[in-house]
């Protein structure tokens, strides 16, 4: 598979080439002297690409910004004649290294002499002109997203809001607001996809504040979260309670531009989980020590089952399973104890399955070893690939290591199957002894 993939025509499609300039430009800062990542030869000093070692056809030496405009054109058409398939990973690295040295105005007469070229047909001469545009969008991102609108040329108005999102978020999104419906479909979305923003989460707390109601609500609803949980989890790293005093504040006022602020309790709280996950997630990445302390900060409503069950995991990994344990008995909620059992089984399932199922034996009855059948069945299924069917959750039991722990287990996947518990004993693969014990447990308890 290529290293590069083309966008494609709409403003969503593809991936920002972008990104693959700076893997260059990181990869040939890392290179030994004399060679480049892609293997061609180095570029000089002042960053310019020699002209044969990215473009046939031309004298050793030769830089791509130097030639004359006809001579950059006939470069490019050249490289376009040969078929993606029979290119390389490091044609298209030189190829872009080569357009990354042009300047904003040779950018342009070069996009349009190609768009005019007979043989601008083709997935080469798309890659060449998505590297155009992205090559004006880190030159002069304002200018390019002007332009973008001006020609009606979706992928430059994309590449020019990655652009300012990769610089500042809020200045990302102060542009997108400021397009109509049809010209920002789907390009918020694209540029937080595709990169991690830059700024502050200040930075969007006062945009927010600038921001008219109308804007807000078309603005907002394009993907905030995304970027608002980015940048919080960078201030958390360093302020870990300070900042989520401030991922609480801007996501009320989040709330009440969403059209949210009247909403039931349920919906803001759906609302507000949504964007706390997705803080939480990318401060795990960032800081495990940062991410323990905001976790422990977040009041009950705030802490997701997901959160929970990864916070227990994660607690497991870094403190043994005695703290992780400890950590889902103190939970106040019962389905937290389950969430959480289900992470410190996932996390030491994959360190050593077989101390995991030595550990199961000995676990007392109650929530805690509920979670932990719990994530055994869903982890059979998705290892089967079948998640409908029950056979699979009910083999998974002979892998326990005791007769009552498989007795526990098999009841507790009679007690949450919608089928009566005599045709699931029934199927279950057991002597005839065992699931007589399973019926008794089973039997609803009579009042004498």
């Amino acid at each position: 598979m290529k290293a590069i993939i083309l966008l494609s025509a709409s403003a969503v499609g593809g991936l920002c080439l972008g990104l693959a300039l700076e893997a260059v430009g990181r990869a040939g800062a890392r290179s030994a002297p004399g060679e480049t990542a892609a293997g061609g030869v180095a570029a000089n000093p002042a960053g310019e690409v020699p002209v044969a070692s990215a473009l046939p056809g031309h004298a050793e030496g030769e830089t791509f910004s130097s030639l004359p405009p006809e001579r950059q054109k006939d470069a490019l058409l050249r490289w376009c004649s040969k078929r993606s398939a029979l290119r390389s990973t490091s044609d298209e690295l030189t190829m872009l290294r080569a357009v990354k040295t042009l300047s904003y105005e040779q950018a342009v007469a070069l996009l349009e002499g190609v768009a005019s070229a007979t043989a601008g047909k083709g997935d080469s001469v798309d890659f060449v002109r998505v590297a155009l545009k992205e090559r004006l969008a880190a030159l002069d991102p304002k200018l390019a997203l002007e332009q973008g609108r001006q020609r009606g040329d979706s992928q430059l108005r994309s590449a020019a809001v990655v652009a300012l999102t990769q610089k500042n978020a809020a200045e990302g999104l102060r542009a997108v607001a400021q397009l109509s419906e049809k010209e920002r479909e789907g390009v918020w979305a694209l540029a937080t996809t595709l990169t991690k923003p830059g700024g502050s989460i200040q930075d969007l707390a006062v945009l927010l504040k600038e921001m008219p109601q109308s804007a807000k609500v078309s603005a907002f609803s394009l993907g905030l979260e995304g970027s608002l949980g980015w940048l919080a989890a960078k201030r958390m790293v360093t302020d870990p309670v300070g900042g989520l005093g401030e991922l609480r504040q801007i996501s009320a006022e989040l709330l009440e531009a969403k059209g949210l602020g009247k909403a039931s309790p349920s919906e803001q709280q759906q609302d507000q989980l949504h964007t706390i996950m997705a803080t939480m997630l990318e401060l795990r990445a960032l800081s495990p020590a940062a991410a323990r302390t905001v976790f422990d900060a977040l009041s009950e409503g705030e802490r997701s089952n997901f959160l929970v069950s990864l916070e227990a995991a994660a607690r497991l990994k870094e403190t043994g399973p005695d703290a992780a344990v400890r950590f889902a008995e103190t939970q106040a909620r019962e389905e937290s104890v389950k969430e959480a059992a289900r992470g410190v089984w996932q996390a030491l399932a994959q360190q050593d399955r077989s101390a995991a199922l030595q550990w199961i034996e000995s676990l007392s009855e109650g929530p805690f070893l509920e979670g932990v059948f719990s994530s055994l069945m869903r982890e059979a299924a998705i290892r089967a690939r079948n998640h409908r069917n029950a056979q699979d959750a009910f083999q998974a039991g002979a892998e326990l290591l005791s007769k009552k722990t498989q007795l526990d287990y098999y009841s507790f996947l009679v007690s949450k199957n919608p089928l009566a518990p005599s045709e699931v004993i029934a199927s279950l693969p057991l002597s005839d002894a065992d699931k007589q014990e399973l019926r008794r447990r089973a039997a609803p308890v009579k009042v004498k």
